[in-house]
């Protein structure tokens, strides 16, 4: 009785179209999502015109593709270099505490002995850091021409803001990198400098000791 009720609460045009009740109600198939009241209007897809198609309008769809996948890509160069930027930094001052307690024990051969020991380690992994981070910035440099290069393309393609936005990132982004390089020369000059007492000392030490 019920699925009676519901046979005749439905449409006539969709219950003749889409499926029949039969006498078996196990066999029975509501394709529900396809009912509609009589007051519903089914909604049109809409496409659009051909004519909103011109060859400006993909022009500058392409564009915006090409600079979100430029953007993506200076993000990513910029997040690697930033981290083994960190990385190096790190290294380095430890590397550079390590030759100030080597400077306080000259003389006491076993603590000199296993602070080389630390020196030589911290110095391979500092020169790895040092390697990455000139990888890095080589690559930084190709993607900084891919960049101005895409920025330059949507200029012309139409995509003003898009092109704009892109060049603001670039900008943002050297000058971000450029800080981060500026603190490790810093760093770099300090431990150079203190690398060439501990020689000097280390040869005076050595001369006085014959």
């Amino acid at each position: 009785r019920k699925l009676g009720i519901i046979r005749n609460s439905i449409p006539r045009i969709i219950r003749n179209k889409f499926f029949r009740v039969r006498g078996k109600p196990l066999y029975t198939f509501f394709p529900v999502a396809l009912c509609v009241s009589n007051n519903e209007k089914l909604k049109k897809i809409e496409f659009q015109a051909p004519k909103v198609l011109t060859h400006e309008y993909l022009l500058q769809q392409a564009s915006s593709v090409a600079v979100n996948a430029a953007t993506q890509l200076l993000t990513q160069t910029v997040v690697a270099i930033l981290d083994t930027a960190e990385d190096y930094k790190l290294a380095l001052l430890d590397l550079i505490s390590l030759l100030r307690e080597s400077k306080e024990v000259f003389g006491e051969n076993r603590i000199q002995e296993d602070l080389s020991d630390l020196i030589i380690a911290t110095r391979a992994k500092t020169d790895d850091f040092k390697n990455q981070l000139i990888q890095l910035e080589t690559l930084l440099n190709y993607v900084e021409k891919v960049v101005v290069s895409t920025a330059e393309t949507s200029f012309l393609s139409g995509a003003e803001f898009v092109s704009t936005s892109l060049s603001e990132r670039l900008y943002s982004a050297k000058i971000q990198v450029d800080e981060v390089m500026r603190n490790i020369k810093v760093l770099e000059t300090e431990f150079l400098s203190l690398q060439k007492e501990v020689i000097i000392e280390t040869t005076e030490c050595d001369k006085n000791s014959f």
